[in-house]
């Protein structure tokens, strides 16, 4: 098939594929907007028929009150009678929050009314002709909503009879305000509406909408209006409403014309004992504008999709002609990929490599500063050993035994302390690979101790230990830790050495997890701006020559390697305080 014949058939299935998607989006969308509709139409109905049930029965209480059925005795509405009811309807009204509350003779006639006082009053008008006062004379429950004739105000009308010796003799009328009702009905872009049998709209939470039919009034219709008098103005043109199209059998779809166009759905509800339908219109131009955005990034990625199988199908030919080109690009890409592979893993190793021999020059150059003291401290136990030797020879050819073996005692205890401190010297000079475990702090701090001992000496420094040392064990490599403990040792010496004051505390606090080391001192300090820095390799606050800058850098590099972290900030009494932070055994342990 050549290429001229493939288009049209491409650009048609497209075009049905999108219809098939566009159809199935209005559906969704629509289902959803229904649904979500109709359940606020259910809360609004559900609203107006508890409204409506709340007062049901307030006229047939108010109907076997005594002070009702006084004004209907023999003697008739006495005076007194009429003012005790009025004053009960006045209270009940403002209780229950009726509208009206108001008494009829069996002619139609107000005699006792809540708005008595009021101006106008139902007092002396006459409501024979309500449909509500003919249902109560007839012995039944009347209702109906209306215009208010006298007060101008729409209302629901609940009536009941007022029986003397089992007849009707009069009827007790309870008027609802439905205004209240309409406020709840406010959607930034849904209507409610509820019309009565005529089709008039009685309810809408538009004002300019009241009283207007939702279609053409016909004669019928107008007779059972005027007859009634529900409503003062009938004339008024219909809504500009008109049914566009369907949503199944029940929802259609309609256009509202006027001064707010669009289109809606338009649901409905029953409310058969009120003689009401409620409607809501529900707005579509969120669910239209939705299904819009949807069509189009659907067409927008059928089109990606269609262009990218069109290149593919163009591609295929061209990939078989490039196919023996390729496979020799993927072997060369191969080979590349695994000698970069090995050069990483080789530089990676020069890398560690590095890293250690820099570690170990580092312990190194701190064994460099540390031989002259060193040298004194192994001076003291030979020239002991010497000086007991000579002793000994001489009291052994004086057969003196006892001082004898009490000399040798001593050379023993003299040689092992000369041998404890080559034993440190020796530790910390072994290079070794990382290797982390049980580590209690006081077998890394004590060797590091001996070790600068001298210098704490000569400089007259008091170093203190805190008592949390001896108790905390860490998860660490010892020889590394106690690297780490000599530099920051060193380091604070060196701060220390011109001032007044000179101390250096070792402490630490076991929080169960981790433990947090503390090497604080009495120098000048670590300034803020150089903080950020102070780790860094080469990087040294001190004169030219006094240091090449990388023993914090090694320190800091040992504790991030052991999985740690070491930072500077002030210590309390003044001068700087390293913070060394590493997981307990005990933590190692319960992973």
């Amino acid at each position: 098939m050549t290429r001229p014949i493939l288009i049209p058939i491409w650009a048609l299935v497209l075009m049905t594929a999108l219809l098939a998607i566009h159809r199935g989006v209005s559906h969704l969308v629509y289902d959803q907007l229904e649904v979500q509709s109709r359940a606020t139409l259910d809360l609004y109905v559900a609203t107006l028929r508890g409204q409506l049930d709340k007062f049901r029965s307030q006229p047939v209480v108010l109907a076997e009150h005594p002070v009702t059925r006084e004004m209907f005795e023999d003697r008739g509405p006495t005076p007194d009678a009429v003012a005790a009811a009025n004053r009960l309807y006045v209270r009940t009204a403002r209780v229950i929050g009726a509208s009206d509350i108001y008494v009829m003779d069996g002619d139609g006639t107000t005699i006792a009314a809540s708005n008595w006082n009021d101006s106008p009053t139902f007092v002396g008008q006459n409501f024979a002709y309500r449909p509500y006062f003919i249902e109560a004379m007839q012995g039944r429950l009347g209702r109906f909503f209306a215009l208010g004739t006298t007060s101008n105000k729409r209302g629901y009308y609940f009536a009941y009879p007022i029986r003397r010796d089992g007849e009707v003799a009069g009827v007790l009328a309870v008027k609802v305000d439905v205004e209240d009702m309409e406020r709840l009905w406010h959607g930034p872009s849904d209507h409610m509406l509820v019309v009565d049998d005529a089709r008039m709209v009685f309810m809408s939470d538009r004002t300019d909408w009241l009283y207007r039919p939702t279609s053409p009034l016909v004669d019928s219709d107008r007779a059972r209006l005027s007859q009634t008098r529900r409503y003062d103005r009938i004339d008024r043109t219909p809504l500009p409403i008109s049914d566009t199209g369907k949503r199944g059998v029940e929802v259609p779809i309609v256009t509202l014309g006027g001064d707010t166009p669009g289109r809606f759905l338009r649901l409905r509800q029953d409310m058969p004992d009120a003689g009401w339908t409620a409607v809501m219109l529900a707005g579509t131009a969120a669910a239209e504008a939705q299904i819009l955005a949807v069509t189009l990034i659907a067409g927008v990625a059928l089109l990606a999709l269609a262009g990218a199988l069109w290149a593919s199908v163009q591609r295929r030919r061209a990939m078989r002609e490039k196919l023996e080109l390729e496979e020799r690009s993927r072997i060369a890409l191969q080979r590349a990929a695994a000698d970069l592979e090995r050069r990483v893993e080789e530089r990676t190793a020069d890398l560690a490599m590095a890293q250690d021999e820099l570690v170990q020059a580092e312990k190194m150059a701190a064994l460099g500063q540390m031989l002259t003291g060193l040298g004194h401290e192994l001076n003291q136990p030979i020239t002991a050993i010497r000086s007991y030797t000579d002793n000994t020879l001489k009291l052994l050819a004086a057969g003196r035994m006892e001082a004898v073996q009490a000399n040798l005692q001593t050379i023993a205890e003299v040689t092992e302390r000369a041998n404890r401190l080559i034993r440190h010297l020796k530790a910390f000079a072994r290079k070794g690979r990382l290797a982390l475990g049980h580590t209690p702090l006081v077998a890394v701090v004590q060797p590091a101790l001996q070790l600068v001992a001298h210098q704490a000496r000569d400089a007259s420094v008091s170093i203190r230990v805190g008592s949390g040392i001896s108790g905390a064990s860490v998860r660490a490599d010892p020889t590394r830790l106690e690297q780490v403990f000599v530099n920051l040792l060193t380091n604070a010496l060196d701060a220390v050495a011109g001032g007044s004051e000179r101390w250096i505390v070792l402490d630490a606090v076991d929080t169960g997890d981790v433990v947090q080391i503390t090497v604080a001192d009495s120098g000048p300090g670590v300034p803020i701006d150089s903080r950020d820095r102070i780790f860094e390799p080469m990087y040294t606050t001190k004169e030219p020559g006094a240091g090449l800058g990388l023993g914090l850098s090694i320190a800091y590099s040992i504790m991030r390697d052991m999985g740690g972290t070491l930072t500077v900030g002030d210590a309390p009494g003044g001068g700087a305080v390293f913070r060394l932070t590493l997981r307990t055994s005990q933590a190692e342990a319960a992973e």
